[in-house]
């Protein structure tokens, strides 16, 4: 059995579960093709703003809690925002750069 890609947490819960699933060690194979995780969200040396409600939040629609990265909570209104990555982005809650690539993790 062949585990490849993807970050190296969930890689080595993967290995973890298919330990715990019966599956003999020597037959659990990992290829880690990144290296840590991120240190900077963004650009380094990019002016920040700090993260704030966006100017048109009007208190309704599903709430969105940024815990990881902010600490707030915003309404998300689906004819103002197509993802929550564009609510995150009118937050200035820092995001990676590979959440615009599919691979996002905790904001």
């Amino acid at each position: 059995m062949f585990i490849s890609g993807g970050p190296t947490r969930f890689m080595s819960d993967m290995k973890e579960v298919l330990g715990t699933l019966g599956v003999a060690s020597q037959r659990i194979h990992v290829e880690i093709f990144n290296g840590s995780e991120s240190m900077t969200p963004g650009v380094i040396g990019a002016a920040t703003r700090a993260p704030h409600l966006p100017n048109d939040d009007a208190n309704a629609g599903p709430v969105v809690f940024f815990t990881q990265r902010s600490g707030i909570a915003a309404h998300w209104n689906a004819s103002a925002y197509q993802n929550i990555l564009e609510l995150a982005e009118a937050c200035d809650v820092p995001v990676r750069w590979s959440c615009r690539t599919g691979v996002c993790h905790k904001l």
